[in-house]
């Protein structure tokens, strides 16, 4: 419904919206399930193996958890960006029962490679939050493997680069023009966008990716389960003949298994030993992150490839460690 993004031979193509990079003609965005993708931009897609999760899906097909994708070696925003500094970005979404969702894509500007997505290693170089509500449509009837969705904004929080490249400059210039929304978009300035801040679009009015998102059009798209807690999606359009007819195409979002554990007396000593080295190191490259964008960090750098139950079983002794040294940004949903 908003955003992952696009890649050709290893680089970065057009603009992406969920995070946004665009070309005067065409915008892409790797928002996942908020990406619009046009025939001649190429999908960036990671092959990933099977994890073994053993939790089970909601019954009904929908998606219920939060979702973290790997760290990713490029921008959404600036896709030229990577051929010049190391900038990475890390994907985060939380699906909840009442059928609303919450995403956060935060990109980052590190000194040396090795820092990437590591908040206090690095400076923030974009950051794009989405609040809103999911549709859940049932089984596609073209594909039977696949489910429909539709996806609605209702709030959102922006920070585009700053003063970086022509294709920042050239989203600002048409999201002035076409969705100024009662104020001005501008590079290097967090901008909060409410559902009412906005005209609301004429049926067949034709707009640039990012401003159907904010001025609240709902996207149509597809999502298929490769494991009980695994998906792909596809990107989105505003309109549901072309977003049901869509295939994933996405990276592969993974779930966050949870233990609701978050007694830190809970967290013994036994478990500690296995856990403690990774919550000490999480602590030391996570700090400074903000708000969802810290359960994709914990996740990624917790060793959940070697145990997909890694965050449930440590989230006893993240509460612990919390407590101790005053970091209450540890006691994320786990």
């Amino acid at each position: 419904f908003f955003k992952d993004l696009f890649v050709e031979n290893g680089k970065m193509k057009g603009i992406v919206c969920c995070v946004l990079v665009l070309t005067s003609a065409a915008v892409v965005v790797d928002a996942d399930e908020f990406v619009d993708i046009t025939s001649k931009d190429a999908r960036f897609a990671r092959s990933v193996p099977d994890d073994g999760w053993k939790d089970e899906k909601d019954n009904n097909g929908r998606i219920i958890g939060t979702f973290v994708t790997e760290c990713v070696k490029s921008s959404f925003f600036n896709p030229d960006a990577s051929n010049f500094v190391n900038v990475s970005s890390l994907k985060t979404i939380r699906y909840n029962e009442d059928n609303t969702f919450q995403l956060d894509v935060t990109e980052y500007l590190a000194e040396f490679e090795e820092h990437q997505c590591k908040p206090s290693k690095t400076k923030v170089f974009a950051k794009w939050e989405m609040n809103g509500t999911v549709e859940y449509r049932g089984q596609n009837k073209v594909d039977h493997t696949l489910s429909n969705g539709i996806w609605t904004h209702e709030y959102s929080r922006w920070t585009f680069p700053n003063s970086f490249g022509t294709e920042t400059s050239n989203t600002i210039k048409i999201m002035n023009e076409e969705c100024p929304c009662g104020g001005t978009w501008e590079e290097g300035v967090t901008r909060e966008i409410d559902g009412d801040d906005c005209r609301k679009p004429e049926p067949h009015e034709k707009l640039f990716y990012l401003c159907n998102f904010v001025m609240g059009r709902s996207a149509y798209g597809v999502y298929k389960w490769l494991s009980t807690n695994a998906y792909v999606s596809s990107t989105v359009k505003f309109d549901s003949v072309q977003g049901w007819n869509s295939k994933p195409t996405t990276a592969i979002k993974h779930k966050i298994i949870e233990s609701g554990v978050h007694d830190p007396s809970d967290c013994t000593y036994q478990i500690w030993n296995e856990c403690g080295p990774g919550i000490t190191d999480a602590n030391d490259n996570c700090d400074g992150c903000d708000g969802l964008e810290c359960e994709g960090c914990l996740y990624i750098e917790l060793p959940e490839r070697q145990d997909p139950l890694a965050v449930g079983t440590c989230c006893p002794c993240m509460y612990y460690y919390a407590e101790s040294y005053g970091d209450e940004w540890m006691k994320i949903q786990c």
